[in-house]
């Protein structure tokens, strides 16, 4: 799980009708503030609206100062998906830091209650041994936990597997889309160099 130490990013919540054409931009091209967007969204099946997140920027920016602006946007993003978005049988799990060592430790040790105490007949039916005793755990938020119990150690280790799984699968998403966003950004960074500071205002929508 990334970790987040400062307050998180300031940013403004954008709808529009149409796809914007660039991610850094000036609003207004008389001043020297830049807006960056991030998290660009399209719209779901049968609607018409974008969707994306803006960060206000005094000055233009370097390609560095973007660099970690996007890697701070995505490492927040991972952050909030790994916390509250993997469901176990339609339960949410909430994956606080806290919760992810309490399940590890859950795991590992019905694993070695289960390797300590199974006879060969019990190592012959495989997977479906059961656990030296029903393991309980919470699931859920704080303000809303839910108890689910655990009978076997193959039903413990599906569930291991599968939040395990989910967490990966955040920070690949987020890796990508910080790649493609500072790709996207690096060729426009380019431009401007060509063209000068000079950023046309968005079309109004």
């Amino acid at each position: 799980m990334t970790t987040t130490t400062t307050a998180p990013l300031t940013l403004i919540r954008v709808c529009a009708s149409s796809a914007p054409d660039r991610l850094l931009y000036r609003p207004n091209p008389y001043a020297d503030r830049w807006a960056l967007r991030l998290g660009i969204t399209p719209p779901p099946e049968g609607e018409h609206t974008w969707r994306w997140s803006e960060a206000a920027l005094e000055g233009r920016p370097t390609a560095e100062e973007l660099r970690a602006l996007v890697q701070r946007y995505y490492n927040e993003q991972a952050d909030a998906r790994i916390l509250s978005g993997y469901r176990w049988e339609g339960r949410e799990v909430w994956l606080s830091l806290e919760n992810q060592l309490t399940y590890l430790a859950a795991a590992q040790l019905a694993h070695t209650a289960q390797t300590a105490e199974a006879s060969e007949t019990a190592e012959a039916e495989g997977s479906e041994a059961a656990a030296s005793q029903p393991l309980t755990l919470k699931l859920g938020s704080d303000s809303e936990p839910e108890y689910v119990t655990l009978a076997t150690a193959a039903e413990l280790d599906a569930f291991t597997r599968g939040w395990r799984g989910w967490i990966t699968v955040c920070i690949d998403e987020a890796r990508r889309g910080r790649q493609e966003t500072m790709k996207r950004i690096e060729t426009e960074l380019a431009e401007l160099e060509e063209t000068g500071d000079t950023a046309s205002p968005p079309a109004a929508q």
